[in-house]
């Protein structure tokens, strides 16, 4: 599993949208330095506190969403922000506890680090405006399946290849990689052996070449170009 190592950040107003500040926020759990697995439901719980200066009456929109840090500016996740209602009357500096669960989803592979961040915004009609985001650390971990984390382990070289090309993997299902012209047409195959394959590309002719290695189940590992200057 990838370890992400996240830094901590306090609450921050980052920006204010194009409506007065109604709302602050503040993410109290889970605790900084948790541990959270990357596509599983996690749940944040959050204190969301009225700034306006008057009551805010139940029934009053709001919304949430999730992010990063991006320089000193807030960066969502993605477009979408998750709805919320107000469920009583909030009177001017007093705040309510709620909570939202969210599966955060980090690319296999991924290695940099970086806050996670729940922001709030005020809702008019069918307008959001960005309020503020309260930030913690976490130890993300992206689980990858077997065959991913053996693709990442994958060499291929030298690339560009005038006589041979090597391929080596950490992974021992890899039985072979096929290499076949721009067309589909198969050219060769290479058996791996104790991880490692050798293809012999001296009498090709010059062009780009892809290849796919193959694990003893037929699953495709990992597929790529190999450019050949003969």
């Amino acid at each position: 599993m990838k370890k992400l190592l996240l830094s901590l950040f306090a609450a921050s107003v980052f920006s204010v949208g194009a409506f007065a500040q109604t709302w602050s926020i503040l993410l109290t759990d889970p605790a900084s330095n948790s541990t959270i697995t990357s596509g599983q439901s996690t749940t944040y719980t959050y204190y969301l506190k009225n700034v306006s200066g008057s009551t805010i009456t139940s029934g009053t929109n709001y919304a949430l969403g999730f992010g990063t840090i991006n320089g000193s500016s807030y960066s969502p996740f993605g477009s979408q922000i998750i709805a919320r209602t107000l469920s009583a009357d909030l009177a001017a500096g007093d705040s309510i506890q709620g909570t939202q669960s969210v599966s955060i989803n980090m690319l296999p592979g991924t290695n940099s680090a970086q806050p996670l961040c729940i922001a709030v915004y005020a809702i008019s009609g069918t307008s959001a405006s960005f309020q503020m985001a309260s930030c913690r650390s976490y130890n993300f971990y992206n689980t990858l399946t077997e065959i991913e984390k053996a693709a990442t382990t994958v060499q291929v070289y030298p690339n560009p290849a005038t006589d041979v090309v090597n391929f080596t993997i950490e992974y021992n299902k890899a039985k072979m990689v096929k290499i076949t012209d721009i067309t589909g047409r198969e050219v060769t195959t290479a058996n791996f052996d104790i991880n490692a394959a050798q293809v012999n590309v001296s009498t090709f002719k010059a062009g780009i070449y892809l290849y796919q290695i193959m694990d003893v189940d037929g699953n495709v590992i990992k597929s790529g170009k190999i450019n050949v200057n003969n």
